[in-house]
């Protein structure tokens, strides 16, 4: 049977974080001319840094005003109510995003993150309201996989792809740490723009394999509703197939 899915748009890029960059900026002001304010997610990992870092240097005051930031999934750390965020554990998604574009903005944007006290259910409900009080859907994701295809932290094979509402509380992550607050692919979907990153040889087999549509991993099987970007360097890019 023919694949009968929408392909992204690719750019392969030596630029990356530019031209992603970039995308992501000409999203969020597509979705200010339908609306006052626009809702960003952002993924973590070594992919998006470069975008973050380029976010710092390029994206306007005027739309930091107009910004809600919040992200795609959270490793479920030790967390204390007002930690300073560059006191956030290693590995946090927060910190990441704080370390390389939060700190550096010249207006802090709006934030519903992720990085919460208490037991992993505690937090998974904490954000869930936060999540439906302020934002109640996504407009804009800022996406990377990893090399299993997962998106957020929904693995491929797991559980937690199915499940439904704002978000799931993962106990029993493939990768470590085991317990993760994840955005449902539900969630995920029903968003307006996603600029998916992806760099390096390790990711070549994954993204080769999801452009092709295999379904069998998260990111082969994501269809987000909005337009979808992929921002690619040449090894990430070097097993999608010219004729797929």
């Amino acid at each position: 049977m023919a694949d009968s899915r929408t392909k992204p748009q690719v750019v392969v890029t030596d630029a990356v974080g530019a031209v992603a960059g970039a995308r992501v900026v000409a999203s969020i002001q597509a979705v200010l001319t339908q609306r006052a304010h626009c809702r960003l997610a952002l993924s973590g990992g070594s992919s998006v840094v470069p975008v973050l870092q380029w976010l710092a240097d390029n994206l306007e005051p005027a739309l930091l005003r107009a910004l809600t930031v919040t992200w795609v999934d959270e490793r479920h750390l030790p967390v204390a109510t007002g930690m300073p965020w560059k006191h956030l554990p290693e590995g946090s998604n927060l910190r990441l995003a704080w370390e390389h574009w939060l700190s550096r903005c010249a207006v802090p944007p709006s934030l519903v993150p992720m990085a919460l006290p208490g037991s992993l259910s505690e937090a998974a409900e904490r954000y869930t309201d936060a999540f439906t009080a302020r934002l109640g859907r996504v407009d804009v994701v800022l996406l990377g996989a990893g090399p299993d295809g997962h998106i957020a932290s929904l693995f491929p094979g797991h559980a937690a792809l199915a499940a439904t509402g704002v978000c799931v509380a993962v106990d029993d992550s493939p990768k470590p740490p085991p317990q993760r607050i994840s955005l449902t692919l539900e969630v995920l979907e029903d968003v307006d723009h996603v600029v998916f990153v992806a760099m390096g040889s390790s990711k070549a087999a994954a993204v080769g394999r999801a452009h092709a549509g295999d379904a069998s991993i998260p990111l082969g099987r994501y269809q987000p509703r909005g337009a979808v970007h992929w921002v690619l360097d040449a090894t990430a890019a070097a097993e999608i197939r010219v004729d797929s």
